[in-house]
């Protein structure tokens, strides 16, 4: 979700990641059949187009820099966000005689230690693992990237991704390492597929009806058979090899609708929109985060007594909020970076 502003912008590619985010609020919805769909092809899709984006200039050594300083800082800021919202809410509950004051230390330390180990679940053996949440996509495509330049760089790419994969799958049934190391290195296969997709990219342009409906067939296939999921969070891939094919051609699928959607088809209002969910993804992202561990919207509109709609209604409310959080952030961002282009003159 890491925007390449280094590159020429395709309009259509941030399009199909601002319906990838929204995706993503659906699959925490907790809605089985929802979750079955969008998980087919969801982290997928955003880890195959920060493949297609890769930058194969420089060291490996270089792009990593340029990742964990594009995608830490985000990172740190919404953990210490999460962290001083647990410290209020604990503390109004004080106030209010509900709860004590060894509540509100114990709930910092666990979003404490959720933040320094970069886990996106939970995980009880062979010791207890709590997980930061969706923000563990940010430590993931650190890693991942780095891989597949690392990998870019050998004379077998392919085998070089193939056996990180496999090991970082096999170990992940052993011990899960911090900051999502070994979600990056199974990741790091569908970021290949995207420099893979880059190298291909004529398949978006002319009329591949053959390739398309192939890669659907194969998106079919994925979707009916995927329940456990596939998750990328947490390394699980029940139908193991296919689960890689079928949630590259779910993501080839969707950015290959969108595509012939945005040649054929004028809506503007749309159009802007999703694409700037789509560049603004990684902000989303962080807001939906937030909402998603701080706003009962269920609880809420309980007690408001509201009770038709309510699975729509939720869906609203995170997605204006996390849309009108990012929104407000980028104003903020971009007011600072007016201030320093005026202090530098």
């Amino acid at each position: 979700m890491d925007n390449a502003g280094q590159h020429q912008r395709l309009e259509y590619i941030d399009i199909a990641k601002g319906i990838g985010i929204i995706c993503v609020i659906l699959g925490h919805m907790d809605n089985d059949s929802i979750k079955q769909f969008v998980f087919s092809f969801h982290m997928p899709l955003f880890f195959m187009i920060s493949g297609f984006f890769l930058s194969t200039k420089g060291k490996p050594r270089e792009l990593l820099r340029k990742r964990v300083r594009a995608l830490l800082p985000p990172y740190l800021l919404t953990s210490i966000a999460l962290i001083a919202m647990s410290c209020l809410k604990n503390f109004i509950q004080i106030l209010r005689g509900k709860k004590e004051l060894f509540d509100l230390v114990y709930d910092a330390c666990k979003w404490i230690y959720a933040a320094l180990y970069g886990a996106g679940t939970n995980f009880t053996d062979p010791f207890r693992i709590i997980s930061i949440g969706a923000i563990w996509f940010l430590l993931a495509s650190i890693v991942s990237n780095y891989l597949v330049a690392k990998a870019l760089q050998t004379k077998y790419p392919a085998i070089f991704i193939i056996v990180t994969a496999i090991i970082g799958y096999g170990t992940s049934k052993i011990v899960w390492l911090p900051w999502s190391i070994q979600a990056g290195m199974t990741a790091s296969v569908f970021v290949y597929m995207g420099t893979l997709l880059k190298k291909n990219k004529h398949i978006f342009q002319k009329k591949t009806s053959v390739t398309f409906a192939g890669a659907c067939v194969l998106w079919i296939i994925e979707v009916m058979n995927d329940w456990p999921c596939l998750a990328i969070v947490k390394n699980q891939y029940p139908n193991g090899i296919f689960d890689f094919i079928g949630g590259g051609a779910g993501a080839v699928c969707v950015i290959m609708i969108v595509k012939a959607l945005y040649d054929h088809f004028n809506a503007p209002l749309i159009t802007r929109v999703l694409s700037w969910m789509g560049r603004n993804s990684m902000v989303i992202l962080c807001a939906h985060l937030f909402e998603l561990n701080m706003f009962p919207w269920d609880d809420m509109f309980c007690f408001w007594g509201i009770k038709k709609h309510v699975f729509v209604l939720i869906l609203i409310c995170k997605v204006l909020w996390s849309v009108g959080l990012a929104v407000f952030i980028e104003k903020i961002k971009m007011k600072h970076i007016k201030k320093e282009n005026k202090c530098q003159v």
